[in-house]
């Protein structure tokens, strides 16, 4: 059993995601967690990060277009 650092409930170590950095091998926050955390990051970053998406793409098509 581990403490989720978010929810601090105990859970199962089957309701944690790998993280090979860590003592336990574990993340220290639970599953629906840490998708929650991603979900409201991507929301309140999505602008800034279709921008970066779309420079790498004009970065790669340069690449392929050189002659």
């Amino acid at each position: 059993m581990k403490t989720c650092k978010t929810c601090g409930q105990e859970k199962q170590e089957t309701e944690f995601w790998y993280n090979s950095k860590t003592k336990d091998r574990l993340k220290s926050s639970c599953i629906p967690c840490c998708k929650q955390y991603n979900k409201q990051h991507y929301t309140n970053n999505k602008t800034e990060r279709i921008k970066q998406i779309r420079e790498y793409q004009i970065e790669q098509q340069s690449k392929i277009n050189k002659p």
